[in-house]
C-alpha cells in the first residue's frame, strides 16, 4: 500500500438510496494511494436498542489502484467488510 507515501484512504458515500426496509444502496468515491474510484454497496442496518448497526461487504480489484503487482499467488480481487454501531 506504499504506507509512507500514502498513509491514508478515504471513503465518502456520494448517494444513498433505499432498496428495501433495512437496506440502502450507497455509491461510494474510494481514494486510494491518489487514485479515486467509484463502487457501489448495499448496507443492511439493524435497529437493537439505542443501537443503530450497519454493515456492508463489497468486493474490489486491486489492480484499480495498483496494489502489488503481477503475482502468481495473490488474487486480484479483495473482499472488504464494514461495520459500525450508532448510539442515540
Amino acid at each position: 500500500f506504499y504506507v509512507k507515501k500514502h498513509p491514508t484512504l478515504t471513503i465518502k458515500s456520494v448517494l444513498i438510496t433505499r432498496k428495501s426496509p433495512g437496506i440502502y444502496t450507497v455509491k461510494w468515491s474510494l481514494n486510494m494511494k491518489g487514485v479515486t474510484r467509484p463502487f457501489s454497496s448495499d448496507v443492511h442496518t439493524l435497529q437493537e436498542g439505542n443501537a443503530l448497526k450497519f454493515y456492508t461487504t463489497f468486493t474490489l480489484n486491486r489492480n484499480d489502484w495498483n496494489i502489488g503487482g503481477s503475482s502468481f499467488t495473490m488474487g486480484d480481487y479483495v473482499t472488504i467488510t464494514l461495520n459500525t454501531t450508532v448510539q442515540k
